[in-house]
């Protein structure tokens, strides 16, 4: 079994939430959802007939995949006007984003980025105006060598960390790089509430650096492929349930 390892200083142990496998940090809203829409008995002829989305095992598999890094501390979200020296420049967008914390003495849990940097990337201009910005998260990734890490929003949830905060994916090698990674994330929208210690902030999922090529196939009748091809939809046709989970469900598990 390999193992993914997050490391932070000694005076932290108690104080911040460590780090969870996916599988145990689900939102409660998945929890609460039905496998089936009301009223369809759920092994009755059709087999998938009212199956709602948690029968789909891509859709679930990925959401329990790697593990998640909760915020390690109450941040305050508030709107303010920007400054007088911006407010000058035709390109001050008359407000900011600030973000309080308690402790500020003791070290920053955010940090601005230079919107001259970064406020070019498509995605981010569809936001509040100058709200790039950094976590500046405490913990050291560590995996076995081969091994880089991707960190991202958790799948299949915008509500987490929250729905206004929107968390760009990366990828690190993390068997060679012994230090903590900041998590770049701009806001959507102005929002005025404490986002709490403990949500979950990020998913990070090992990844095995591998080259790789590509190549195109055509199927043609009869030859090998085809032959997989309608075994697969030969076996799928004779069972009302669990076809895929069965045969192809995520083997990989994480503790």
């Amino acid at each position: 079994m390999e193992i993914m390892e997050f490391m932070a200083a000694e005076h932290l142990k108690g104080a911040y939430p460590e780090p969870v496998a996916a599988h145990l940090s689900l939102p409660q809203w998945l929890k609460d959802d039905p496998n089936r829409e009301k009223g369809i008995h759920p092994y009755g002829p059709g087999g998938t007939e009212g199956a709602t989305y948690k029968r789909c095992v891509p859709f679930m598999d990925i959401m329990r995949t790697g593990y998640i890094i909760p915020l390690w501390a109450d941040l305050a979200f508030s709107e303010q006007p920007c400054a007088e020296e911006c407010q000058e420049d035709d390109g001050c967008p008359g407000s900011s984003i600030k973000v309080d914390w308690k402790g500020s003495d003791r070290g920053a849990q955010v940090e601005k980025r230079g919107w001259s940097s970064w406020g070019n990337i498509p995605e981010l201009k569809t936001g509040v105006s100058h709200s790039s910005m950094t976590f500046l998260n405490p913990w050291i990734i560590k995996t076995p060598p081969g091994y880089s890490t991707l960190i991202t929003a958790p799948f299949n949830d915008d509500s987490r960390p929250h729905p206004a905060i929107k968390t760009l994916t990366g990828l690190v090698n993390t068997d060679t790089y012994h230090n903590q990674i900041t998590f770049f994330f701009y806001m959507n929208y102005y929002i005025t509430e404490t986002l709490k210690k403990g949500t979950p902030l990020v998913q990070v999922i090992p990844i095995k650096r591998e080259e790789w090529g590509s190549k195109i196939t055509y199927i043609t009748p009869g030859d090998e492929n085809d032959m997989k091809h309608q075994q697969e939809t030969s076996y799928l046709d004779s069972v009302f349930e669990n076809g895929y989970r069965d045969k192809h469900g995520c083997p990989v598990r994480f503790k």
